[in-house]
């Protein structure tokens, strides 16, 4: 973080901080104007009818809708035609004046994916409707009071619906019944039927699953809970001491080997007094569950100070070979032994990348993967397919460092006569402490035979990443054709009649000429008198 310095550049990007299958993202924070505006840049801003803007909301406004209010959206896909994956989150605020049907959000495309939330006896439930038609069955509940905010997030992954209430996974009965669609809006179904009552606020949409530690982390970011801060340290000289701490704790056992380096360099700010090029600065890297029982494996002197770079660089042995066990923290105190020199240490990823380098093979592994014929947390592993089935490839990797230090994961389909392609995932299907569990649905083909696939798991930033490679093989399926059956002679001319105790002989063509050249096909006859 920066901070006190007026000359920092903005940092802010929407395209950055929107590209990850976000497909609409709607703040509600405006003041005046006839726009609902779509912060994504992909044009699904909306158009309000007696919507009071700028209103309490959870983030920065909100909007009321009034019962006689809605937003009308442009028409088309928000949801990409005929997806099964998506993950809908809002912030809702129920008035007493809610009434059972009242729309919260509503997505209609005859014929394609279309899907809903709307209120009902106390409980938000949702209708998806991939195939588009004009009213479906809702499919799954969550009970909301009135009178408070509350955050909703709805997963869809193929036919599975998941409900989340204020970050955490929660689900109640369904109780309504067949419900309509009739275009796109906000709080309503159209202009003038079940539109909404009550409030609403950072509604958002993405084309992808969104997992369950990722959903937890939006609700905390946004109720103020996700981030705390301390007081800037400052390390005076006289032998002060700052100490940083990793959080979280290991996930995964961690070993560092005797014969390894470690090394440290850290951002300086604020520095005070004269810092010679070789300072009385002291790094201490120790280990525990706690610092009161932490115990030191590694102590590194002599640092050098660049003042063009503004930092200080440690290079140094740990004292043996150390393993940082489950639950377990690694502390780095850096202690300030000159006389007259005083300083903070800065710590940014992208400005002041202050960092610990530690030798170890203890790094991110690719656990498991495989394909799948459906998808998770179903399905069974298999080692073929048919040309144009769909199948899934889903790979589980895990860090020591924890599952937020697995970045994402590229899959790499290698065809045997189409050449190479690649998709990179950053949403994930499952996660643990320590693991997150990718899948991309993928229909094979076109070519067939031997395809390899690659998984690779990338960990941090540092370029680190561990791959696992499985064979594919993809038949072509043949579903059979009619046969032309006809009795000849030895030569192949057709007859109508053999000899007593004669040979007989019979030519079976197949309509497809056997076009799978990877399958030997065989035919099994019967001949039996009459």
């Amino acid at each position: 973080m920066q901070y006190g310095n007026s000359s920092a550049s903005d940092g802010q990007s929407a395209t950055v901080v929107w590209n990850n299958g976000y497909r609409a993202v709607w703040h509600m924070n405006e003041i005046s104007g006839t726009t609902i505006a779509d912060s994504t840049g992909n044009s699904w801003g909306g158009t309000p009818t007696s919507v009071t803007l700028n209103a309490t909301g959870q983030v920065d406004g909100g909007d009321t809708y009034t019962g006689s209010s809605y937003t009308t959206l442009p028409s088309g896909y928000i949801v990409p035609t005929g997806s099964t994956t998506w993950t809908f989150e809002s912030w809702i605020y129920l008035d007493a004046a809610v009434a059972n049907y009242d729309r919260v959000f509503q997505q209609y495309n005859s014929g394609s994916t279309s899907f809903e939330l709307y209120y009902h006896t106390g409980k938000i439930e949702v209708v998806p409707n991939t195939s588009g038609a004009s009213a479906a069955d809702p499919t799954a509940a969550v009970s909301l009071s009135s009178g408070q905010w509350h955050h909703l997030v709805w997963t869809r992954n193929g036919a599975t619906d998941t409900l989340y209430l204020n970050g955490a996974a929660s689900s109640t009965t369904v109780s309504g019944t067949n419900l309509g669609f009739a275009g796109n809006y906000i709080g309503a179904r159209n202009t003038t039927q079940n539109l909404f009552n009550g409030r609403l606020d950072e509604m958002r949409i993405s084309s992808v699953v969104r997992s369950a530690n990722w959903i937890a982390a939006q609700y905390s970011s946004m109720n103020n809970t996700f981030v705390t801060f301390g007081s800037q340290q400052n390390i005076a000289s006289g032998g002060s001491t700052a100490t940083f701490t990793q959080s979280p704790a290991m996930a995964k056992a961690f070993t560092i080997p005797a014969s390894g380096t470690i090394g440290l360099t850290a951002y300086l700010s604020g520095v005070t007094g004269s810092m010679p090029g070789s300072p009385a600065v002291t790094a201490t890297l120790k280990k525990g569950t706690t610092y009161a029982a932490a115990t030191t494996f590694a102590t590194l002197s002599s640092p050098t100070y660049s003042a063009g770079a503004g930092t200080l660089t440690w290079s140094g042995s740990p004292a043996a070979a150390t393993t940082v066990a489950i639950g377990e923290f690694i502390y780095l105190d850096i202690t300030n032994n000159q006389s007259g020199v005083s300083f903070a240490v800065a710590y940014d990823s992208s400005t002041k990348p202050s960092a610990i380098s530690l030798p170890t093979s203890t790094v991110i592994t690719v656990d498991a993967f495989g394909i799948f014929d459906a998808p998770y947390p179903g399905g069974t592993q298999v080692s073929s397919v048919n040309n144009g089935q769909q199948a899934y490839i889903r790979a589980t990797a895990s860090d020591p460092f924890g599952a937020y230090d697995i970045t994402s994961l590229d899959v790499t389909i290698t065809n045997p006569s189409a050449g190479t392609a690649t998709v990179n995932l950053t949403s994930t299907v499952a996660s643990t402490s320590s693991s997150k569990t990718f899948e991309y649905p993928w229909t094979s083909g076109p070519g067939l035979g031997g395809y390899s696939i690659t998984a690779k798991a990338n960990e941090g930033t540092e370029g680190i990443n561990a791959t696992a490679t499985t064979p594919l093989q993809v038949a072509q399926q043949d579903l059979g054709t009619p046969s032309i059956t006809t009795f000849t002679d030895s030569a192949g001319n057709p007859v109508t009649s053999y000899t007593t105790s004669g040979p007989a002989y019979v030519q079976v063509i197949d309509g497809d000429k056997n076009t799978d050249p990877l399958t030997v096909q065989t035919i099994t006859a019967a001949a039996r008198s009459r």
